[in-house]
């Protein structure tokens, strides 16, 4: 039990995980929790993980394997335990999703995006607002001229996902994912 932010298998990672299959309960009051990791950085790699975990949290950001994420990849991962809160930013994989994209950062395509390929959540999803099978929360703060100049530009690749679990929530509830904002500014420093 815990009651500050960042819990999991490791609180925060910035690294890669593979081949683990993970039992057990995280019951905490805290923001980002997560099986593997309550936060994940920019570029960590979550693959070919299976999670029976039951997650149990009363603040926000919430996930299956990351609790919030910074643009990371997970791949061939199946979430089949149980993931409640009685608050916000609740999914069956990653709970919240927060990029912040700059016009200079498009010297390499997609170099801001979340990435997920073969992941699929066959547990119990239950939260307040913004809860996904998937994703629960998505939110991008964008430059204005990236938004309005790129067509091509991609702040979440999802590749053959699938949700076959449960998911209940109050507001903003959806099968793949909860809740999806993008906000351009001219600036955002």
């Amino acid at each position: 039990e815990g009651y500050n932010s960042d819990k999991g298998l490791f609180d925060s990672l910035y690294g890669s995980v593979s081949n683990l299959t993970m039992k057990g309960r995280i019951r905490a009051s805290a923001r980002n929790i997560g099986s593997v990791s309550g936060y994940t950085g920019y570029d960590a790699n979550i693959q070919n993980c299976v999670s029976f975990v039951h997650l149990s949290n009363s603040d926000e950001n919430t996930g299956g394997f990351a609790g919030s994420s910074y643009p990371t990849t997970e791949v061939d991962c199946v979430f089949a335990g149980t993931v409640e809160s009685s608050s916000d930013n609740v999914g069956g994989i990653v709970g919240s999703i927060y990029t912040k994209v700059k016009n200079s950062d498009f010297d390499v395509y997609g170099c801001c995006a979340d990435t997920m390929i073969d992941c699929i959540n066959k547990g119990v999803v239950k939260g307040n607002n913004n809860v996904g099978g998937l994703i629960g929360s998505l939110k991008v703060l964008t430059d204005y001229t990236v938004f309005a100049n790129y067509d091509n530009v991609s702040y979440l690749v999802m590749k053959e996902c699938v949700n076959a679990g449960q998911v209940e929530g109050n507001d903003y509830v959806g099968g793949l994912v909860g809740y999806y904002y993008v906000e351009a500014r001219g600036s955002y420093d």
